[in-house]
């Protein structure tokens, strides 16, 4: 008897392990700036133009994360009454915002496995976030990039910085983009890009 539930102790912990240690996948999901060519001025023109583009961060469901405008962009942040929230939202959402005339956009996306502790926290973090924004959106502190590299270098995927040298290091998506892309090639890291529609000039990786 005694053996039979040691069998079954190492057996429990074994699993108990194997659970703990196992991952799950999450995505960056990089939007690349542009602006309208002089032939199709109709054309929606974005905010950042050619340095713009947007990034968010894809946890399960299909559901994506990112910081957005919610009023004007102070142009300095501020304490109150914050122009930049958290939302928690589908695929679909998140791209609709940039998609004008059924066009395709010019995308990145990276992927890769995360722990289940992280996980957790990434949870957390969309839980609180969500609820109370962190900062405000500002076109000299954080905005989308800056924000979604902070919500990584929380989870350990990136480097922890200070704000103020967050904001300075990731002014533009394009940015964390490059730090990913490096990440992702030194890991293996999945890797999928999608070309945009040609009536637009999209900003480059290089």
């Amino acid at each position: 008897m005694r053996k039979l539930l040691f069998v079954f102790s190492i057996l429990f912990f074994l699993l108990n392990v194997k659970a703990n240690d196992s991952t799950v996948c999450i995505k960056i999901h990089f939007i690349y700036g542009s602006k309208p060519k002089r032939e199709f001025k109709e054309e929606k023109k974005w905010f950042g133009g050619i340095h713009g583009g947007h990034v968010g961060i894809e946890v399960d469901s299909s559901k994506i994360f990112d910081f957005i405008r919610s009023g004007k962009t102070h142009v300095f942040s501020k304490k109150k009454n914050l122009s930049g929230k958290f939302v928690y939202r589908s695929v679909e959402s998140f791209y609709a915002r940039y998609k004008a005339s059924g066009d395709s956009l010019e995308v990145a996306i990276i992927s890769f496995q995360i722990s289940k502790k992280q996980k957790l926290q990434l949870d957390s973090l969309i839980q609180v976030y969500t609820t109370d924004s962190p900062y405000d959106y500002a076109f000299l502190g954080m905005r989308c990039g800056a924000a979604a590299y902070d919500v990584l270098s929380q989870l350990a995927v990136f480097p922890k910085y200070r704000k103020s040298k967050t904001i300075r290091k990731i002014f533009f998506p394009r940015k964390l983009r490059k730090r990913a892309f490096k990440l992702a090639k030194s890991n293996a890291w999945g890797i999928q890009k999608v070309e945009g529609t040609r009536k637009r000039k999209w900003e480059k990786d290089n």
